[in-house]
């Protein structure tokens, strides 16, 4: 006849832990026993069977509590009497107390599985055979942040700032994924659950909001991740996440309407057989908070001095025949004004145009001359860096000049700007599930580097402050320390500014970060007003790319003539700064 030991406890979870015991406090007979799963053994595992012998002993008088009185009070000690890995017959006595061990093993796999199941069984012989059922939950999501580490944003107050993810469902159903963060004072999540399928990715983004108390600022922090109803809860800050504050900029607002028409009759070289946006396109890509918009980018490359204010017309027929003009782009932008126009959208209502004319192909780009705010033709053709770059125009940039080779100079040839060519030092963004369907250039989705600093100081006056900008005169030697372009915000110091009997060079930090994540880390040189254009360019005393130090090591850059030279030791670049010397 079998007996029965007492246990506990009735089942293990190992949702919040990777190991569990079961104990038997009384064996209730001579046995040898062994312990197995015998359900879930991809998931289980018994570590060992330990047996203790019971002894009750006097408690020593030196441990006592001060002033105790009477006899001295006993005490249960339990002593090692034997060990096995569970598979070994262990020999254990009646009165011993004994434990069994188990623990979860590694899970892999994209399971759609939330839960794991399984069961212990102890067998002694002579006992009834003990049974405690095993579980643990299994679901796995797990978030990465777009850019490395370290991990850090800047947010004005009073605003939001955008740091985009991936979601991606390691193991488990279907869940919706939120953030939160350790307390900080006038900081909060602004972003919704990200919702993310069994064995899915998403790519997402966690949005910060400051209110406008905000404290000014690092705020270093841990962010938390939580799915399946909070069942899984991690830290994905690793050392910490850093929000820098700054104070509210002065914002301008550059109103641009994007007037959209549809060729009533479209040329033979017309793809005709491509689909026109709808108005979520139009919202993603160019209005939306959604992180990489173009309202975004400029906003991120202008530390949000100029923003740009898109409004959509909804879309209309141009009563024409196309048949070649298209390609003129002035006269486009105008034909498409002038109908918007009649159709009740007054010039008043703007301050640049967007003229976006379907189907495609028409000369796109941007209209006009000189460092005023610029008209452009667009088409379904274009992709997120072309957009960029011709907005740039919208907003009143020129391009950025550089060497073509030796002393020779043209537009475009500044890697380290976005109005210089397109798809120069840039990446590729995620490209959102909502445009899976629509078709798309490959190179869609290439975004670009940023502004340079030396183009915000030479078209945005407000950029211009004691704290960005770090002045060197002429016959002088400084030693300037400078924020990295992408990390920076209005306070901090940005650009440093040489004057000279040549014009100004300026020197700024470009380290891989953000929006300059494809860039090769360097300090930048350029120069306003040191070089001429060539014959019948329309830009007015643009901003030159003059060279660049690369930071993977110390070294020194000379201007062309001599006059300017900064140098760079690599042991200066300390966090999100370097420090630069400059003589003049």
């Amino acid at each position: 006849m079998s007996v029965t030991a007492a246990f506990q406890p009735p089942t293990l979870d190992f949702t919040t832990a990777s190991i569990g015991l079961v104990q038997i406090t009384h064996a209730p007979a001579d046995a040898q026993i062994v312990a197995q799963i015998i359900g879930g053994q991809a998931y289980f595992k018994v570590d060992s069977i330990v047996v203790y012998d019971v002894v009750t002993q006097i408690v020593d008088p030196g441990e006592l509590p001060p002033g105790h009185k009477g006899p001295p009070p006993k005490q249960k000690v339990y002593v090692l009497a034997g060990q096995s890995d569970g598979a070994t017959p262990l020999s254990v006595s009646v009165g011993q107390f004994i434990e069994v061990r188990v623990s979860t093993l590694p899970l892999s796999g994209p399971e759609p599985l939330d839960f794991v199941l399984g069961m212990l069984r102890i067998l002694g012989s002579g006992w009834d055979p003990i049974n405690v059922p095993l579980s643990s939950f299994a679901g796995l999501v797990s978030t990465t942040f777009l850019t490395a580490a370290p991990l850090y944003a800047t947010i004005a107050q009073g605003d939001a700032t955008d740091v985009p993810i991936t979601v991606t469902n390691v193991r488990g159903s279907a869940t919706d994924v939120s953030y939160e963060m350790s307390s900080q004072p006038g900081l909060a999540i602004a972003s919704a659950p990200t919702h993310v399928q069994s064995g899915g990715n998403v790519h997402s983004l966690i949005r910060f909001a400051a209110d406008a108390t905000a404290p000014l600022g690092d705020h270093v922090f841990d962010l938390y991740e939580s799915a399946f109803q909070g069942k899984q809860r991690d830290t994905i800050s690793g050392s910490g996440f850093t929000l820098h504050v700054s104070p509210a900029p002065v914002v301008h607002a550059q109103r641009i309407s994007i007037l959209r028409y549809q060729w009533q009759t479209p040329d033979a070289n017309a793809d005709v057989g491509l689909p026109a946006w709808g108005d979520w396109a139009f919202q993603e890509i160019f209005l939306a908070q959604n992180g990489w918009s173009i309202r975004d980018f400029w906003k991120r490359c202008t530390f949000g001095l100029v923003v740009p204010e898109f409004t959509l017309t909804p879309w209309r027929t141009l009563r024409l025949t196309e048949s070649g003009q298209q390609n003129d782009r002035q006269l486009m932008i105008d034909l498409l004004k002038s109908q918007a126009k009649i159709d009740g959208v007054p010039p008043t209502s703007y301050d640049t145009a967007v003229a976006f004319i379907h189907p495609p192909p028409c000369g796109a780009g941007a209209a006009g001359a000189g460092n005023v705010p610029q008209d452009v033709l667009f088409d379904q053709w274009g992709s997120v860096s072309f957009y960029q770059h011709e907005i740039g125009h919208a907003l009143g940039f020129q391009h950025a000049w550089g060497p073509i080779t030796g002393t020779t100079y043209g537009a475009y040839y500044d890697p380290y700007c976005v109005m210089g060519f397109s798809l120069t030092q840039s990446h590729q963004i995620p490209m959102p599930p909502v445009f899976a369907a629509s078709r798309l250039k490959p190179d869609f989705w290439n975004s670009e580097r940023r502004l340079s600093a030396a183009a915000l100081y030479r078209y945005v006056k407000t950029f211009t402050t004691p704290t960005t900008i770090r002045r060197v005169a002429q016959g002088s030697t400084a030693s300037v320390v400078l924020t990295g372009l992408a990390y920076a915000s209005l306070d901090d110091p940005i650009l440093a500014v040489v004057s000279t009997i040549h014009g100004e060079i300026t020197v700024e930090y470009r380290p891989a970060f953000g929006d300059d994540v494809g860039v090769t880390p360097a300090i930048v040189v350029h120069s306003i007003d040191r070089r001429s254009v060539t014959p019948g360019a329309t830009e007015v005393i643009p901003v030159f790319y003059e060279g660049k130090i690369d930071t993977s090591a110390s070294g020194q850059f000379k201007t062309r003539e001599g006059d300017v030279t900064i140098s760079f030791d690599i042991t200066s670049k300390v966090g999100r700064t370097v420090t630069v010397a400059i003589q003049a």
